[in-house]
């Protein structure tokens, strides 16, 4: 009786695993995201290095790390003068003009109360001081930014060791979950180095139509916008709003409504896009029909945005396994 719904009870045990594995993960993603890309970026340089044996495995390993911390923050810091430059030309120049705007919208309403621009001005700012003066703002600022800081150092120095001790973790990995548990994990992790190259192919995708939508509507920088809202694409949704919102509602203060609209038509395109085209590369990729991919992506979104998305179609991916593969290969539990 239950060797007939051994496979049900599998799957179900599996989902118990991936949810609590979802949960522990969203709990601690900064480190865990930070170990994982270090590690998943610098393995080509330091594979292209041990292969043609020119530096020892901790020289190719520092060297690897190196290289990619340096184009993180060359991008961090593209971004984050780009963002400055952007913020002080509309202070410098459209702020007076917006704050005008806001308060004609909210006066044309009959049922609010009257203000004027010098109220709303002085409350900004009010509000503004107050932010920057209190002592619990700025503590927790320090303390995000130093726990931020350390993190990102430990997540260096793991990254370091599993690229140096690769062979090493692995045996140890085996030793303690057994061989055939350990080629099955193995093969996820094949799965998700797949999963993160879909995801590059559509974040580079939705770049490039960003740009050109960008252009089509003579938006202002578009280039530069549209690299840093492909940047931005890493993160579900939540992303690129963060450069579509202000740019919408800049467009709407200064009148330009067809333009507002054309942006937000675009944005709406690039979520429909990405969902579609994300699903189909990812079954073509991982061999599944379409539709449980795409039902993963929605649901793993909902339960917990990113993680949620990967650790949901590394479940379909599994469970499509344990259904078709052949009984020897499957997993222990």
């Amino acid at each position: 009786m239950l060797e007939k719904y051994k496979n049900l009870i599998t799957v179900m045990v599996l989902l118990l695993v991936f949810l609590l594995l979802t949960k522990v993960v969203n709990n601690y993603v900064e480190p865990i995201l930070i170990i994982f890309l270090l590690t998943y970026t610098s393995s080509p340089l330091y594979r292209l290095m041990r292969e043609k044996n020119i530096f020892s495995p901790s020289i190719s390993s520092i060297i690897a790390l190196l290289f990619i911390n340096v184009i993180f923050i060359i991008i961090l810091i593209f971004i984050g003068s780009f963002t400055y430059n952007k913020i002080f030309y509309f202070l410098q120049n459209q702020y007076n003009d917006f704050i005008e705007y806001v308060v004609d919208v909210w006066n044309s309403m009959a049922f609010v109360t009257h203000i004027s621009t010098t109220t709303l001005q002085e409350n900004i700012l009010k509000i503004t001081s107050k932010s920057l003066n209190n002592i619990d703002f700025l503590r927790k600022g320090a303390v995000y930014t130093t726990d931020g800081i350390l993190t990102y150092f430990i997540g260096n120095i793991a990254a370091y060791f599993l690229l140096k001790d690769t062979k090493s973790v692995w045996k140890v990995i085996e030793k303690i979950i057994t061989k055939n548990n350990a080629e099955f994990i193995l093969q996820r992790a094949k799965e998700i180095d797949k999963v993160f190259k879909v995801i590059l192919m559509v974040v580079m995708l939705n770049t490039v139509i960003t740009i050109l939508g960008f252009y089509i509507l003579k938006v202002d920088n578009a280039f530069m916008l549209g690299i840093v809202c492909g940047i931005l694409d890493i993160i579900p949704i939540i992303g690129t709003i963060f450069v579509f919102a202000p740019l919408i509602l800049y467009n709407i203060s200064k009148g330009s409504y067809i333009i507002a609209i054309g942006l937000l038509l675009l944005y709406i395109l690039l979520i429909f896009y990405t969902q579609i085209i994300e699903a189909k590369f990812m079954s073509n990729k991982l061999q599944i029909h379409p539709l449980p991919m795409i039902l993963a992506i929605y649901v793993g979104m909902k339960i917990s945005g990113f993680v949620g998305i990967i650790m949901a179609v590394i479940y379909v991916v599994t469970v499509n396994e344990i259904l078709f593969m052949k009984p020897e290969k499957k997993i222990t539990l």
